[in-house]
């Protein structure tokens, strides 16, 4: 399979308004960290997936089976282009919200309830990112090479 059987729908941990409702009267909590921004840019990036496009057998449970040569070109053609549009910023994304989340739960100064959070979204991302880095193109190669005789 080319995308994992458990694709979930992004974290509910690791979104801005789980990261907005930690936060405290507190001083520190009243400091811009930049997290929120990272976390909405994160999950709209995540959001843009198209997973039945990344997997072929998403994309012929969606639009039927690959019949010929030349539809399982176009499919795999257009899986090319998602994954290379989407996927790379979709991590990089995801890893910049997870890296500044992790800086943050072991900061001094915001509150422990807002460290809680950051602690939170950035245990939450790491699957998301496990998925994303594993996705692979083979069965769309396999379905072509199939066809081709």
């Amino acid at each position: 399979m080319t995308v994992a059987d458990n694709v979930k729908v992004y974290p509910e941990a690791a979104t801005y308004a789980v990261w907005n409702r930690a936060k405290t009267d507190s001083v520190g909590d009243k400091i811009s960290t930049g997290l929120g921004k990272l976390l909405t840019k994160a999950q709209a990036s995540y959001n843009m997936l198209e997973w039945h496009k990344l997997d072929a057998k998403r994309y012929q449970a969606r639009l039927g089976e690959f019949e010929t040569h030349s539809r399982a070109h176009v499919a795999r053609e257009a899986a090319k282009s998602h994954f290379k549009a989407y996927v790379p910023k979709a991590i990089r994304d995801l890893e910049k919200a997870k890296a500044k989340a992790l800086e943050l739960s072991k900061n001094v100064v915001i509150s422990s309830r807002r460290k809680a959070a950051a602690k939170a979204a950035a245990s939450a991302l790491t699957e998301p990112i496990r998925v994303l880095k594993a996705i692979h193109l083979n069965d769309f190669d396999a379905a072509v090479e199939r066809l081709k005789a």
